[in-house]
């Protein structure tokens, strides 16, 4: 097999809030072989990227996978590049694989099982739940004494979500949203709590092949590429204590390569990285 050209893309740097034009090389097994240059190599297959944005671990964290592996049959070209196994804490009491976060489907009306906190606890990953509105200010007023971290995902967004997640003073509780019925009126104060760090992750239950598209209404185009930096590797490895893809020599990478819309083109995506293998169709 050949190796792989990516030419003239942008990617964010995140110490200098720059993007740089680069290319970048894959080899036949879909390792990182460089960045920047252009191999001698005739039978090199090139994927032309001008006015593309690579951006690199975007992870939706809701979708379902079986306690210790995900399935890569869900790996397609929509943008989600980066994949972690979603661990039941009433299936698992005693073992969490690497790569893995820990939902409590039953969480507020049940109390977390002290096993299960003890088990975030050691993994340093807070334990996720989705939550409605009333079971949101359920969980503020009953819980509001909670010393371990959890996560609180969204299930619907109005002024009354975005307000409690403004005002949350306890740091043992963070916030996510889902992409999927997010109203256009509410993206610039969502946009906001992403940049105050209120919001700590974006993910989809049921729109997988709109995602990117959702995320970027939220973000728009002058805060897309540092916004999702921050959402999926920024707080994924602080937060979530997950390591996230890195563009180093020999790894394999996790990227999307993503056109934001352009002279009347609507946003479309060129390729989906999935550790080093290229997903296009």
């Amino acid at each position: 097999m050949s190796k792989t050209v990516i030419t003239d893309a942008k990617r964010f740097v995140a110490n200098q809030k720059t993007l740089e034009t680069t290319n970048i090389i894959l080899s036949s097994t879909g390792n990182l072989q460089g960045l920047g240059y252009l191999p001698d190599d005739d039978d090199a297959i090139i994927i032309k990227a001008p006015h593309h944005l690579i951006i690199p671990n975007i992870t939706n964290i809701m979708i379902p996978t079986s306690p210790s592996t995900v399935d890569e049959s869900s790996y397609a070209n929509n943008g989600i590049s980066r994949y972690y196994s979603m661990i039941d804490s009433h299936i698992t009491h005693m073992f969490m694989p690497q790569k893995s976060l820990l939902i409590d489907r039953e969480f507020p009306y049940k109390k977390h099982d002290p096993a299960i906190i003890d088990l975030a606890t050691q993994h340093h990953t807070p334990i996720i739940s989705i939550l409605s509105l009333s079971e949101l200010l359920y969980t503020l007023q009953d819980y509001s004494s909670i010393d371990y971290p959890i996560h609180l995902i969204l299930s619907h967004c109005n002024e009354q979500v975005l307000q409690c997640i403004k005002e949350n003073t306890n740091h043992c509780i963070s916030f996510g949203l889902l992409t999927d019925a997010i109203n256009q009126d509410h993206q610039p104060s969502i946009k906001t709590l992403i940049q105050d760090e209120k919001i700590l992750s974006c993910s989809t239950l049921s729109r997988s092949d709109q995602f990117i598209d959702d995320l970027y209404g939220i973000l728009e185009d002058d805060y897309f590429q540092e916004g999702c930096h921050i959402l999926f590797t920024k707080h994924i490895q602080e937060h979530f204590h997950l390591a996230p893809s890195e563009f180093k020599l020999l790894t394999k990478p996790c990227f999307s390569i993503i056109k934001p819309p352009h002279d009347g083109d609507s946003l479309s995506i060129l390729g989906t990285v999935v550790d080093g293998a290229i997903y296009q169709k």
